[in-house]
C-alpha cells in the first residue's frame, strides 16, 4: 500500500496528500458509525511552498458530537488539548473537517460549503484554505470528495489515477 493517496485538481496548484492508513481508519469509524453521520478533524500540515497538503490524520468524532442520518455537528470537547499535542509531537495541525454522508451524497452540501467559508475567516481555527473531505458510500465502495477553500472558490480534487 502506498503511504499517501494524491489528490490533483485542475483548476488549483495545490496538491492534496492523504495518509492511506488514515483513510483506512476514517473507512473504519464510517462503518462503525452505521446508520448515522459522523466525522472529525483532520491534521496534518503543508510543504515549505505551501503548494503540497499531507493530511496525516482523520480526527475521530470529540464526545459531545451531535448526529443523525442526515445531519452531523462536531463537538469540540478535547480537542484543544490534542491540537496542543499533534503541534508538540510533530507540527501538525488543525486542516479542515472531515465527515460521513449516510445518503450516498458525495458532495458538499450547501451546509459544508458555508462552513468552509467560515472556518476560513474564523481567527480561532486559524485556517485560511481548509480542507473538506466528504466521505459517502458508492455502489461497491466508499467514495472520497475532497475539496479545497481559496479566497471565496472551493476546488474540487481528483484522485490521481482514477
Amino acid at each position: 500500500m502506498q503511504e499517501y493517496r494524491k489528490f490533483i485538481c485542475e483548476d488549483c496548484e495545490a496538491i492534496i496528500y492523504l495518509k492511506s492508513i488514515a483513510c483506512l481508519k476514517a473507512l473504519q469509524l464510517v462503518r462503525e458509525s452505521g446508520e448515522r453521520e459522523t466525522g472529525g478533524i483532520l491534521i496534518g500540515r503543508y510543504s515549505s511552498c505551501l503548494r503540497k497538503v499531507y493530511i496525516n490524520e482523520f480526527g475521530d468524532a470529540p464526545k459531545d458530537s451531535k448526529s443523525g442520518f442526515s445531519w452531523f455537528v462536531r463537538g469540540v470537547k478535547g480537542l484543544g488539548e490534542y491540537l496542543k499535542k499533534k503541534w508538540l509531537q510533530n507540527e501538525e495541525y488543525y486542516l479542515g473537517e472531515w465527515h460521513y454522508h449516510t445518503a450516498n451524497v458525495p458532495e458538499p452540501s450547501l451546509q459544508d460549503r458555508t462552513q468552509l467559508r467560515k472556518i476560513s475567516v474564523d481567527g480561532r481555527f486559524n485556517c485560511k484554505e481548509p480542507v473538506l473531505i466528504v466521505v459517502s458510500k458508492g455502489a461497491n465502495e466508499y467514495i472520497l470528495c475532497v475539496s479545497l477553500l481559496i479566497g471565496s472558490r472551493i476546488y474540487k480534487y481528483q484522485e490521481l489515477g482514477e
